[in-house]
């Protein structure tokens, strides 16, 4: 072997050693998400493509009195976005006095159109009274200790079945 490749051999020995008697990698692979600010922090700019005019509570399928309360999406579209602030779309029925709503994180769809969504909810038939009721439907911003109400306007909910 010759005397250059010597040297390199035992500097790498010697680091690999020290590597493994300190137990310091001798790299680190930064964690998913690792360089995202936390969650909340941050500002965006939003503006609403469209949102629904009617939601529907519908019979489930195999009876059970339940109902399911769908609201279909809503598309916004986010610009000037910094950090990670997050984006409610929550919907309240108080003649039901009953709300749900999701949480966006605006870091992880980005900037350009995106779809919001509200996950079906499950209510009891026997507390729907009526073959339709009033809500609020609602998008709201928070960053940077703020809150900025994007949407806020009246909704119909739909009894069908």
């Amino acid at each position: 072997m010759d005397r250059g490749a010597l040297v390199v051999s035992i500097v790498t020995a010697i680091i690999l050693l020290a590597t493994a008697a300190t137990g310091t990698p001798l790299w680190t692979v930064p964690e998913a998400g690792a360089d995202q600010a936390p969650l909340g922090q941050g500002s965006a700019s939003v503006s609403v493509v469209s949102m629904p005019d009617t939601a529907t509570l519908d019979p489930g399928r195999q009876g059970g009195d339940v109902y399911y309360l769908r609201v279909p999406d809503a598309t916004v579209d986010v610009s000037q976005l910094r950090g990670n602030p997050i984006l409610t779309y929550s919907i309240d029925i108080d003649g039901l006095g009953y709300s749900t709503s999701s949480v966006n994180a605006l870091a992880n769809t980005g900037e350009g159109q995106t779809s919001l969504s509200i996950s079906d909810v499950a209510l009891e038939e026997d507390r729907l009274t009526q073959d339709r009721y009033e809500g609020e439907l609602r998008l709201v911003l928070r960053g940077d200790g703020e809150e900025t109400v994007v949407y806020s306007e009246p909704i119909t909910i739909e009894v069908t079945g």
